[in-house]
């Protein structure tokens, strides 16, 4: 119960974090920010997940087929009761139906459901209709951030959807680097962190929780990490100048939630951050107290098959396991994490906690009561 980079060898991305250390100034005692709950039906005690399945689905967050809620697609909410979805552009035509389609989601489950998409501007934009489609590297200023960050999340919010796979704060040193249209640009780790921290407020604040990705920075590769499996050499300076930008998201909120990806960084881990307690720990230990969400497990970088991937990133401390294409996945994702807590590898500690993080964000963006 609840107790309230780079080169490709033999299929593998290898790269180099190839920025220099950046200095960290001092810093103020970090502050959680206040979060506008969103008008609407808002559900109360009753909602709670009350079996250990229900418990065991709030860690998942899943995708859908299509663009409305069919019987095979019921079926599977009812059964997995995830803690959230992810939309993709196969779930999106039009606002009136985006807006039918999560009301129909929501209505198919116990608890109520992170809806979450990739909205992060220009290159990747899910919802082409919405008015704030500004790429991140037209960002220069706190001020703009700040406004595209409020604007965006009300254009959101208006639809029902709650979180956002936004902003990417990976620092980039050239622009042939994979992820450089998405990123702030050429601006160093200090102003990736600034502008990403007043992005993440100004999203939290208009009632979505801006997710800031993705962990522990993919630096300069140049190949699709969707393709191939990612490993970063680095050293402690180089590590420290990736990380900065995360840290100053955390520092103006420790309960912003963060995306980890499927990054193996061999000075820290032989394996990815998603499955890595290590990474986990650090990541816990620079003060995040949020949701920490995986990328898709389902990419060829996640290296093991999606539900064994689940099982290992809930072990490792995450609290959200991304599965977001196949139905068949997703249900094998939730037997993996039944089987492991019947068999005792995965304590109820552990369950307790994700869960704990995932409910009290809920109630921050108004899904739950306070």
């Amino acid at each position: 119960m609840i107790k309230w980079i780079a080169t490709a060898v033999a299929g593998v991305v290898i790269g180099v974090l190839g920025w220099v250390a950046w200095p960290a100034p001092d810093v103020t005692a970090p502050t959680a920010l206040d979060v506008q709950a969103p008008t609407g039906t808002v559900r109360g005690e009753g909602s709670l997940p009350r079996t250990s399945d229900e418990m065991l689905g709030q860690l998942l967050m899943i995708g859908i087929p299509g663009t409305t809620v069919n019987s095979g697609t019921r079926a599977l909410l009812e059964e997995i009761q995830p803690g959230g979805v992810i939309l993709f552009k196969r779930n999106i035509t039009s606002p009136t139906q985006v807006k039918a389609l999560i009301d129909a989601l929501q209505a198919s489950v116990q608890t109520p459901l992170f809806i979450a998409v990739d909205q992060e501007g220009g290159q990747v934009t899910r919802l082409p209709f919405l008015k704030q489609t500004a790429p991140q590297s037209a960002i220069n200023t706190v001020e703009e951030a700040t406004r595209v960050g409020e604007a965006r999340a009300k254009e959101l919010r208006a639809l029902g959807i709650t979180m956002n796979f936004s902003p990417v704060l990976d620092v980039v040193t050239k622009k042939t680097s994979y992820l450089y249209p998405r990123t702030f640009g050429l601006v160093g780790p200090e102003k990736t962190g600034e502008l990403g921290a007043a992005l993440v407020r100004a999203s939290g604040q208009a009632g979505v929780l801006s997710v800031a990705k993705h962990y522990p920075s993919y630096g300069d590769i140049a190949l699709d990490p969707h393709q191939k499996e990612v490993i970063l050499r680095a050293t402690t300076a180089t590590r420290d100048a990736a990380l900065l930008p995360f840290r100053r998201v955390i520092d103006a909120d420790p309960d912003a939630p963060l995306m980890l990806a499927h990054i193996i960084i061999p000075e820290v881990d032989a394996l990815p951050a998603t499955r890595s307690p290590k990474q986990v720990a650090q990541v816990r230990a620079l003060g995040a107290k949020g949701v920490l969400v995986t990328d898709d497990l389902e990419m060829v970088s996640a290296g093991v098959p999606a539900d064994q991937a689940a099982e290992e990133a809930i072990l490792s401390g995450v609290d959200l396991a991304m599965v977001a294409h196949s139905p068949a996945l997703q249900r094998a994702a939730l037997a993996r994490l039944r089987q492991a807590q019947q068999e005792g590898r995965l304590p109820a500690a552990t369950v307790d906690a994700a869960l704990e993080r995932i409910l009290r964000a809920k109630k921050r963006v108004g899904l739950l009561q306070p």
